[in-house]
């Protein structure tokens, strides 16, 4: 498996990143694919490509609802057109181990933006006269959370690789999720200890926060993920 993208794949996900500027934070995800002009591109890709618009839609904290349904379509229908609008609302909970990927790459973004704007915050916050990132406990909980993030990262796209290779992995996907969600919430509790107190009415660091916590209901909670991965695992051991 090769981990650097190529240039299409690193074009995909800087259309849907310029994209989501277009679409305030909740809004429709699928709204920015289309300002992005990446249906099509989805269409003819893999689930890697899917997963990293994904990630990009996390990081922008925007509803992913008729994403996941169009996803489902194209595993439906085969070889059709993307529609213009998603009808069919996809099950609140994740149900298939695909529709579970996508979920944990959006979480991969999500976590990236907690950690993004925890290091921004650590960066200008000045504390007795010091930046709080020069404390030796922020900078070690900023550089662990992102230590965190980029092994969920690497988690996702080796299950999404193998599924475009038509060979899953049967117990990655729930070993993806969990890896994901558990980063998603380590990089919001990180978010929300750069700012103290006043975390607690900045409206960005809410909505990052109780994003982060409405995964558990999307993908499950980790420690249940974990146990569904280990599960699988030891039934093809």
């Amino acid at each position: 498996m090769n981990l650097e993208l190529d240039r299409d794949q690193r074009q995909l996900a800087d259309a849907v990143r310029k994209g989501g500027s277009a679409v305030p934070p909740g809004g429709s995800g699928w709204e920015v694919l289309r300002h992005a002009g990446v249906t099509a591109a989805l269409a003819d890709g893999g689930l890697v490509e899917w997963c990293l618009a994904l990630e990009e839609l996390g990081a922008g904290c925007h509803d992913i609802t008729a994403v996941r349904a169009g996803l489902a379509f194209l595993d439906a229908h085969p070889g059709e057109r993307l529609p213009d609008a998603m009808t069919t609302a996809p099950p609140a909970v994740a149900t298939t181990d695909r529709d579970l990927l996508l979920c944990a790459a959006y979480a991969v973004g999500l976590g990236r933006a907690c950690l993004e704007a925890a290091q921004n915050r650590a960066a200008d916050r000045v504390i007795t006269g010091r930046r709080q990132i020069e404390y030796q406990g922020t900078s070690h909980r900023l550089a662990e959370a992102a230590l965190e993030l980029a092994l969920a990262r690497i988690t996702v796209w080796h299950a999404a690789w193998y599924e475009d290779q038509g060979r899953p992995d049967g117990h990655a996907a729930p070993a993806a999720a969990g890896a994901s969600v558990e980063t998603a919430l380590t990089c919001a509790h990180t978010l929300v200890q750069a700012y103290g107190a006043a975390g607690t009415s900045d409206p960005d660091v809410v909505r990052l926060y109780r994003g982060a916590y409405t995964l558990t209901q999307l993908c499950g909670s980790p420690r249940g993920l974990w146990q569904t991965a280990g599960e699988r695992w030891l039934a093809t051991a």
